[in-house]
């Protein structure tokens, strides 16, 4: 059993500010000892080290969808290409002007679905298709420790 406050080896269960807690040797003196606990035989190696061992990576890879970065030079130089405004172009693309106004700007990213539709009505690629790569290490210790009172507060030496 871990000691509710610091997290060593429990050693007696305690009674500290009206609270029962299983604590060690050095956190009982902050309050009354209520009962001693039966001390454990260490479990572990005796170097008292946690062993860590190491899972392979496990690689997922993900195929995506993107709407280009340089979209919003594209759609500038497309339009200036036609000689249009920014309404008589969000006219043709079937997009509000001031939402066509913030691609060119590149303040937003259409999604893919109308990026999709911007290809086909501009015949120029737009969405590019993205494979990322997902590593996952993970490292399991025999001797894990969570978070114990201790590391929430702290106490004052009598």
């Amino acid at each position: 059993m871990e000691c509710d406050m610091c997290g060593k080896q429990a050693t007696a269960m305690a009674e500290i500010e009206g609270a029962k807690l299983a604590v060690c040797d050095a956190c009982g003196k902050h309050g009354r000892i209520v009962k001693q606990l039966p001390r454990a035989a260490p479990k572990g190696p005796a170097s008292g080290r946690p062993i860590v061992r190491s899972a392979p990576i496990r690689e997922q890879s993900e195929i995506s969808e993107q709407v280009r970065k340089d979209l919003p030079e594209i759609l500038r130089k497309e339009r200036e290409k036609r000689k249009m405004t920014h309404e008589e172009f969000s006219a043709v693309l079937n997009v509000r002007a001031s939402t066509y106004h913030h691609f060119e700007s590149g303040a937003i990213l259409p999604d893919v679905e109308l990026a999709r539709r911007i290809e086909q009505t501009l015949k120029i690629p737009i969405v590019q298709t993205v494979k990322t790569i997902k590593g996952e290490w993970k490292n399991d210790t025999e001797t894990k420790k969570g978070l114990s009172l201790g590391d929430f507060i702290k106490t004052k030496k009598k």
